[in-house]
């Protein structure tokens, strides 16, 4: 009997029972309870008018989370649930009067009593009114002037077809 003939299938079927086994554990244990509780939010610079996602990692699986987002005043406060592997999502709008200030995201598990906030500033929003240019403003020239050397570039691509043109006559007239 060939070692092939017994290898094969052994290590075939013991491929098989381990990747079933690795895909038993991999969904026993979605929640990584090593991770900290967290909150954390996009874009990293809102302004008014803007959607902000939140993304919380680290809860408890299935935990209600309490968030409450605010610029002092509040603007916007919900629930959401902590999916399989503790992780929730939520987004919420900026007003377009919103004050300048600070944004903050305060998010809290209801059983754990895990909590975290994030903390980005506001963009200050520009008045497109106070612009200066008017329509009779030029644009400023930038770059060089290329025509000189455009000149120059042809100048001398006529003298070297000068050169050549009077090297074949002289090569013409003296092997005759």
């Amino acid at each position: 009997m060939h070692i092939r003939t017994v290898t094969t299938p052994v290590v075939a079927a013991a491929a098989i029972l381990l990747l079933s086994m690795g895909a038993v554990f991999a969904q026993e244990g979605d929640y990584a309870d090593d991770v900290d509780f967290g909150v954390s939010i996009l874009p990293e610079d809102p302004g008014p008018g803007d959607t902000v996602e939140a993304s919380v990692v680290g809860a408890v699986p299935g935990e209600e989370l309490e968030f409450v987002a605010e610029i002092n005043p509040e603007i916007a406060r919900g629930t959401v649930e902590a999916d399989a592997s503790g992780n929730a999502d939520f987004s919420f709008d900026i007003p377009e009067d919103a004050p300048e200030g600070e944004l903050v995201v305060r998010v809290t598990g209801s059983e754990s009593g895990d909590a975290d906030d994030a903390t980005v500033p506001l963009a200050t929003p520009v008045d497109v009114d106070d612009d200066p240019i008017t329509e009779d403003d030029e644009l400023p020239e930038t770059g060089a002037d290329t025509s000189l050397l455009l000149l120059g570039g042809l100048l001398l691509a006529a003298v070297g077809g000068g050169a050549v043109i009077a090297t074949r006559r002289r090569r013409e007239s003296v092997d005759t």
